[in-house]
Order: structure tokens, then sequence, then C-alpha cells
């Protein structure tokens, strides 16, 4: 299942770093992307207020606001949850025993746990469970009979795999006055209006259909526009979520991503007071204990193949106008490869000192060529560098060639002198890196061979 939108919570947990120095990498690739993918976010930074509700249906507003009322005196939480994810071409199921305990630190939940159900009644002796806790995750697999606890090295203890579709995203966004995460900009509600009410599990329910939108910049150029739209069915006596049913859009410039998301809740109980210990797993009789740390859980990316000194691999792409560009045409000049695509943030945000790298040279034996890769649109590279009035050259489809440099993260710069030999090769294109790469290619410019 696809973890590119994830309720979209996980863009407050990522690290406080200058866009200009991220590379998007391939843990989170999308089935386009083979040989690069989507970007890493960057705390955003709100956007400027926008208008109130279009469409306030006062009793639907009153319930709403019982409903988060409700949501931030929840001190803790039990119930059984069934989740779908559906969207991107990918769709996922999953269904566990959820108790959390919430706080008011960045990661709004202190303590967690999810004992995995089947999908339909059945044996469950052998389902996992998972719990995190004081910046570690336990996962108990009755099947190698282990317990794995992972020590996070004091990130807070948000779950790690698709699991995370358990959490209660309601409870957390309210909690924070409806943003996705403290600190982030709050969502502006364009709609609230009364639906027909419906029973579920038993329970009578109300249900609001709730149309919000959050506005962000600061990731890469542009705006980033979340808009969410739910359907709430609530508790008729408490409030409390019964079914919620959220349709995810996020939108940034022309490119947008759309993933709906269906939780219902049985047997809900708030403020029982759980014991700390169900949170901090220990191993039962008879299994045994693997301790890990987070390092030992990324992924390692293969070893870049662009080596300094080593030939660089030929190439025949065609740019925007359908002329096809080759290094051997390219003889006799120093040649900037950039590799970018239109939904990499740290891309887009190196791109104006490619055109100033470009402009510094355009009467000298030097071209400046962004290698586009991974895009839905195959004018989607040509039509953003139009929009911005970037005027180096772009070549299109590069994915094969990134894949035979095993580049594993854009932007990624390989820059090669007049005989073909690579003179630099770096992925990520942090501050400085402009003069650097100027001082490199007069160097090769002056260098006579």
């Amino acid at each position: 299942m696809s973890q590119s939108v994830s309720a979209l919570a996980l863009a407050a947990l990522v690290a406080l770093v200058p866009a200009s120095t991220l590379v998007a990498h391939p843990s989170q690739a999308t089935p386009a992307a083979p040989a690069a993918a989507p970007a890493a976010q960057t705390p955003a930074t709100p956007a400027a207020p926008a208008a109130a509700a279009s469409e306030s249906d006062p009793a639907a507003h009153a319930l709403l606001e019982k409903a988060r009322a409700a949501a931030k005196a929840a001190e803790d939480l039990s119930a059984v949850v069934t989740s779908k994810v559906s969207g991107e071409g990918q769709s996922a199921g999953m269904k566990g025993r959820v108790t959390v305990v919430f706080s008011n630190e960045l990661f709004p939940i202190k303590a967690w746990r999810f004992d995995m159900l089947p999908e339909k009644d059945g044996d469950t002796t052998a389902m996992e469970s998972v719990a995190g806790t004081n910046g570690k995750i336990y996962r108990l697999v009755p099947a190698d009979k282990e317990l794995i606890e992972l020590d996070l090295g004091g990130m807070p203890a948000f779950p790690q795999d698709e699991s995370f579709v358990l959490l209660p995203t309601w409870y957390m966004s309210e909690r924070s006055d409806g943003s996705l995460m403290p600190g982030m900009p709050k969502p502006v509600i364009l709609s609230e209006k009364m639906g027909e009410d419906r029973a579920v599990d038993g329970v009578k329910c109300n249900v609001v259909h709730l149309v919000r939108e959050t506005k962000m910049t600061g990731m890469g150029d542009g705006e980033v526009v979340i808009r969410d739209e739910l359907v709430l069915a609530l508790g008729a006596d408490d409030a409390l979520p019964r079914h919620v049913h959220s349709k995810l859009t996020q939108k940034m410039g022309e490119e947008a991503m759309t993933q709906e998301f269906e939780t219902s809740y049985s047997d809900l109980k708030i403020n029982t007071k759980p014991a700390d210990e169900l949170f901090a797993m220990k191993a039962p009789e008879g299994f045994k204990t693997t301790a890990k740390k987070m390092e030992d859980m990324m992924p390692k990316a293969p070893e870049m193949k662009a080596k300094v000194g080593e030939p660089a691999l030929d190439f025949a792409l065609k740019d925007a106008s359908g002329t096809e560009v080759t290094l051997a045409s390219l003889k006799g000049k120093v040649v900037v490869l950039d590799f970018w695509a239109t939904w990499c943030g740290p891309c887009k945000q190196a791109m104006p000192d490619i055109q100033a790298i470009h402009e510094h040279f355009k009467d000298k034996p030097v071209a400046v060529l962004g290698v586009n890769v991974s895009e839905r649109s195959p004018t989607a590279g040509p039509d953003y560098m139009k929009s911005k009035n970037f005027t180096y050259g772009c070549l299109l489809a590069g994915e094969k060639l990134a894949e035979g440099y095993a580049i594993s993260g854009i932007p990624t710069i390989i820059v090669i002198d007049q005989k073909g030999t690579i003179l630099f090769a770096q992925s990520g294109f942090g501050p400085g890196e402009k003069e650097n790469l100027i001082k490199l290619i007069e160097s090769a410019l002056t260098t006579k061979g």
C-alpha cells in the first residue's frame, strides 16, 4: 500500500533541514518512478488566511463543535478499528484492536498498540501485535515466536509500516484544532452540512459532511493545497466518530494525488486509563527478543556508478522540440546534467542556480541540460521550465540514463569534461553549490588536454 499520503500527518515529522539539501529517495518511490522518487517534504509555512466557510449549516456546525470538544476531552481510546485505503491505483485494508493514549506533543499520541485481527472473523492466534511508546516500537510475531524491539533513537514512536492507517486521525487533527499536526497551518472550512442519520454497529449516529482545505507554502516553489472531504457518522449521544470517510487530495501546481480513507470504530471506549505495561511489550514465555535500531531498518541506497575520472555514459535523449541529443554530439563542451522532476521540491529549489550557471557560461562551450525523469506527463518538465523562464536545455524520459548511473535520489548533478570524462557527481544541491560548480567548470575550460 502506498504511504505517499498517509493522512498527510507524516509531513510534520520530516527532519528540520533546509530543503535545498534534501534528496528524493527511492524508499518513497511511486510506481512510475523506477530510477528516482518523490521528494521529501520540508515543513511548510502557513499560507495567507482564506475566507470563512461558504456553506455552513448551523446544525452541522454545532455538531462538529461538539465532536471536536469530545476529541479534545479524550485522554485515551480503545476500539476495534477497520480501515481501508484506496487511490493512486492501489488499495489495502487492515483491522485491529487499537488502544492509544493521547498527548499534546508534536506527535499527538503518547503510546499506542495495535492487536491485528483478520478482516473476516476467524483464528487470531497467529496475528501480530505492534506497539509504540517512549521512542521504541515493539512487534510481537507469534509465527516466529519473536518479539522485535526497535529503538527509534529519540524519534516519536510513529508506526513504521502501513499499520499507521489504524491511527485515529480525526482525534489527532481535532486535538490540534483541525491542523494535521501541532504547529502546522489550520484548515479553512469550506462546507458543513447535515446528512441522513444512520446506525453504525448498532449505534445511532448523526451524519455530517465537512469539506476543508489546508494551504501551505515552502514546498519547492509553489503552494500546496490539501483538500479533505469528510463524511462523519458521529454517535448521537457522545459525538464520537463511529465511521469516517475521507477523500484527501493533495495538489501542487498541476500535479494532484487523491486517496480515500474509510475507517470504522466498534466497541469504542474512551478514558479507560490503560496500563503502561500494555505498550512496552515483554516477550511471552518461549519467545526470543531481538533488539534493532532505526538505522537497521533504513534501506541502503545503491552506490552511484558515476565516478570521477571514469568515462561518462553515452546517451541519446530527445529534447522538448523532439531533437535527439547525444553525448557524442556534445564532445568539446563541458556538459552539466541535472537529473530532476517536477514533483521534487529540492530539485525545483536548485533550478534557479542551474539557470544561473547556464547564463554564466552562455557564450562558452558549456551545455547545461536538465534530465527530466519519472513524470506522469511527457510535457510536465518543459511546461514547468517555460513557466519559470528557465532557458537551459531539457532532455526528456531520462529514466534509463539515471538507472545506468544507479542514481538513487534527485536532484543529482553530473559534470562531464570536453572529452567525455566525469568531473563531478553528487546527489543533492546544498548552499554554495552554484559557486563550486562555476569554479569547477571554469577550471575545466582553461585546462588544456
